[in-house]
């Protein structure tokens, strides 16, 4: 198969917190890994490991229905595993905005019942 789109659309589970993030920090950037970016479960060290392809792609800034969405570019689209796991980790461009404040947001997970983030995936047969 050859991939053609890519796309990853997460949910919003409830309001932000402090100023919403999508306005101060820039854009929310997604990096993909072939595999995973550590072990199975969660860990800090996830954050400081090696991804596939870097920026990936950049989230909209505003939610349709509740939902972002971000069509991954060609170095994306190559890094999707098509016989096991993909990862991606999602951050925005600035860590932070320096106001001694909490400005984030929730997404739903992909263990959560409705609302889990959604991956669709184009492609065509040679």
């Amino acid at each position: 198969a050859i991939i053609t789109k890519v796309v990853l659309k997460i949910k919003q589970s409830g309001p932000p917190v402090g100023i919403n993030p999508f306005t101060i920090l820039g854009g929310l950037l997604v990096d993909i890994r072939k595999g995973s970016f550590g072990t199975s479960a969660l860990q800090i060290t996830d954050f400081q490991a090696l991804a596939s392809a870097k920026k990936v792609g950049t989230f909209n800034k505003t939610p349709v229905a509740g939902w972002y969405s971000v069509t991954l570019n060609v170095a994306g689209q190559g890094k999707v595993n098509k016989i096991g796991l993909t990862q991606f980790r999602l951050y925005f461009t600035k860590d932070d905005n320096d106001d001694l404040g909490a400005d984030f947001m929730k997404f739903f997970s992909g263990n959560n019942a409705t609302g889990k983030p959604v991956i669709t995936i184009t492609y065509k047969t040679p």
